[in-house]
């Protein structure tokens, strides 16, 4: 609960949000809105890499054809795709997402979002790192096995806490009866801003 206070405002004793008037949860059946949806999705599809990732077996990081020549494995093919996902996901989150929560929420929030993604981007680092360095040896596989399910853990937490803490609440703040134009117009703002600060792009 002391995330969702801190984010939403909501009393610490009675924990309703100030701004709404709900508590945290009592509208989670409403639908997220596209966007978030999508997100949302982009989640699941980060996960699932990862899981490919473990499943390519094991050996070292170059086979041969059969004509002989070095090919690379199919693990630092699922690496590239897994960096390629996240940094789209971190694109899509800091385009769609920051603006909701800069608006009707904190723009704290959004640097702790930014801070998240530059978590994730040096332990994907670490993981490419522990990859090069499997050479056929149980250890070395052994050691980037763990290191992704260390990973994969670590992203779980993150996206959980995204789902069920910020994108529940940025939906509700573009849910509400009084605000039907709310996504439009956070849009319209975050294009007007990108507009008059090319130079944060």
């Amino acid at each position: 609960m002391k995330e969702v206070e801190a984010i939403c405002g909501s009393s610490e004793q009675e924990g309703v949000c100030l701004s709404c008037g709900r508590r945290p949860g009592s509208n989670a059946s409403a639908p997220l809105p596209l966007a978030l949806v999508k997100l949302q999705e982009q989640h699941a599809s980060i996960l699932q890499q990862i899981q490919l990732l473990r499943k390519n077996g094991q050996g070292t990081n170059r086979t041969r054809t059969e004509k002989g020549h070095a090919s690379q494995n199919p693990k630092i093919h699922r690496l590239t795709r897994l960096t390629e996902l996240i940094a789209q996901h971190q694109r899509e989150e800091e385009r769609v997402l920051t603006p909701i929560v800069d608006k009707y929420i904190d723009s704290g929030i959004s640097e702790t979002i930014r801070r998240g993604h530059g978590e994730t981007w040096e332990a994907l680092q670490q993981l490419n790192l522990k990859l090069l360095e499997v050479n056929g040896a149980k250890d070395s596989q052994r050691l980037f096995f763990d290191s992704s399910i260390e990973f994969e853990a670590m992203l779980r937490e993150q996206f959980s806490r995204e789902e069920n803490v910020i994108y529940w609440f940025a939906s509700l703040c573009l849910s509400q009866p009084n605000s039907q134009n709310r996504e439009k117009e956070v849009f319209e703002d975050a294009r007007q801003k990108k507009q008059e600060n090319p130079s944060e792009t």
